[in-house]
């Protein structure tokens, strides 16, 4: 996977996942810190969102199992005005799956 990929994939993922279950405005802070990048999607609603399984066919509830998958770490913050869905990802990790892909 490219550098950017999966931040750009957990991005979209948090701020679709706030736009639809929130339906309010959503905050996307970044940081980072040398190789490592946290990025917050912060949003006004105090329902905290949950990690649920889902079946194969499901083609929604999969936004916090690829957070899960592929970021070093994630997990959600309180705020005075709602919740924030946090994810860290080192820049420099070049062995991320390659999904999609065929290995020979």
């Amino acid at each position: 996977m490219a550098l950017a990929e999966v931040p750009c994939l957990l991005v979209s993922e948090l701020v679709t996942n706030a736009i639809v279950h929130t339906n309010n405005s959503v905050a996307l802070p970044l940081c980072l810190a040398g190789r490592r990048l946290r990025t917050s999607v912060a949003d006004e609603s105090s329902r905290l969102p949950e990690l649920r399984a889902c079946e194969l066919d499901e083609d929604r509830v999969r936004g916090l199992q690829l957070v899960e998958a592929l970021a070093e770490d994630w997990g959600v913050e309180t705020t005075a005005a709602g919740k924030a869905v946090w994810f860290e990802v080192d820049l420099a990790v070049s062995d991320r799956p390659h999904w999609g892909r065929t290995h020979g």
